[in-house]
């Protein structure tokens, strides 16, 4: 299972075209897109985030979009617009990409957005994404994975 060591997933939405899977930790929320997001899947984050925000004061986003073929336009408006929002309550955006289609429109989005960590190896991203769980939740060690993070379609 992909992410099996963030728990059981929070939400999970699936259309005729793509699945988003959502595990949010404390204030660290981890969302997995595949085939084409529409609107609706991409408002899963700002609502998601936005409950994380105020239980936690502040939100760490994960984004494992290697699996994204295609994308509407309003997706990228609905998470920049977002993340403008939320501000310095967001103060780190991580994502995971290949190249593509989607790449490009992340680089649109990194000129608007200094918090914008890119990754394109799967291992740093996991890492980062379990040094931040650890330091989230006050652990002094850090969760160490011995396998790295799946590719989606495995």
């Amino acid at each position: 299972m992909v992410y099996q060591f963030l728990g059981p997933e929070t939400q999970r939405l699936r259309t005729d075209r793509g699945l988003v899977r959502l595990w949010a930790q404390q204030s660290v929320l981890c969302t997995l897109y595949t085939g084409h997001v529409d609107a609706e899947m991409a408002k899963i984050v700002p609502e998601v985030g936005d409950q994380i925000v105020k239980k936690y004061g502040k939100v760490l986003t994960f984004h494992d979009w290697r699996e994204i073929s295609t994308y509407d336009p309003a997706c990228r408006k609905i998470l920049i617009d977002w993340t403008k929002a939320v501000g310095k309550q967001n103060p780190a955006a991580h994502i995971l990409l290949k190249q593509g289609l989607v790449s490009m429109g992340v680089s649109v989005g990194a000129m608007f957005l200094p918090n914008l960590h890119i990754f394109t190896s799967a291992n740093e991203f996991e890492a980062r994404l379990r040094d931040t769980l650890a330091q989230d939740s006050g652990s002094t060690t850090t969760p160490t994975s011995p396998n790295p993070v799946p590719h989606p379609s495995k």
